[in-house]
């Protein structure tokens, strides 16, 4: 998902991007290439050369599309070995993955992201983790060996789950993950008057903290879009 050029039939639009979808009578099908070598063992396969418009993308802004293309099919490198396909339900899978892999490079390496703080804002599969006790809940904060106030934010279920695991032992109460949308999270985040944003902490992820400023990135993207 993080590969930074998948090529696939296609053309440039006025209004954007089409994308070249096979019409068969197995149904819709978009066939993707992961370097020349794999189009060329392709070509070699059926005796023709590619004569269509090709198009470099990056992973995850290719497979966010899929989902709404109403394509039956992917297939990865058709012409090579091993046969890799995706269909009906793990096409959505596929497009959730490579939503959640875009907000992740938007916050570690932003250059290869178009607008990564609308990336940011527009994300619903955010989670936080937090502390109950009785009748009472708090978030929890991003440690920090300098007590500043870090809100932890989590681009996935597992990181999130990971960092409650590690936390649990370390607070009272119990610890809950739960799922928030971007509407959701960074106004919370302004409400707490946190000194920063730490995204994925202590998780399967490499952690990054980002300054408190964002939020001024971020909060009128959000009410662009009619969330805030």
């Amino acid at each position: 998902m993080h590969h930074e050029r998948w090529l696939v039939s296609g053309q440039e639009m006025d209004g954007g991007q089409a994308l070249g979808v096979l019409q068969t009578e197995k149904g819709r099908i978009l066939e993707v290439y992961s370097d020349e070598e794999a189009l060329m063992e392709m070509e070699l396969m059926h005796g023709n050369e590619f004569t269509g418009s090709i198009l470099p993308l990056e992973g995850h802004a290719l497979f966010q599309r899929v989902a709404d293309m109403q394509i039956d099919r992917i297939n990865l490198n058709p012409g090579s070995e091993p046969k890799i396909s995706y269909r009906n339900e793990q096409i959505e899978l596929l497009s959730a993955w490579a939503k959640q892999a875009r907000v992740e490079l938007a916050v570690l390496e932003p250059q290869r992201v178009q607008d990564p703080f609308g990336a940011l804002a527009t994300y619903d599969n955010y989670h936080l983790v937090y502390q109950v006790e009785g009748d009472t809940s708090s978030i929890v904060l991003a440690p920090d060996s300098l007590g500043r106030a870090l809100g932890a934010l989590f681009t996935s279920w597992d990181t999130a789950d990971t960092f409650r695991r590690v936390m649990q032992d370390e607070v009272s109460g119990v610890l809950e993950v739960v799922r928030v949308s971007a509407a959701e999270a960074f106004p919370m985040m302004k409400r707490l008057s946190v000194q920063g944003i730490v995204f994925n902490p202590w998780s399967q992820l490499p952690a990054r903290a980002l300054r408190v400023g964002v939020l001024d990135e971020i909060l009128p993207k959000l009410e662009h879009i009619g969330h805030a």
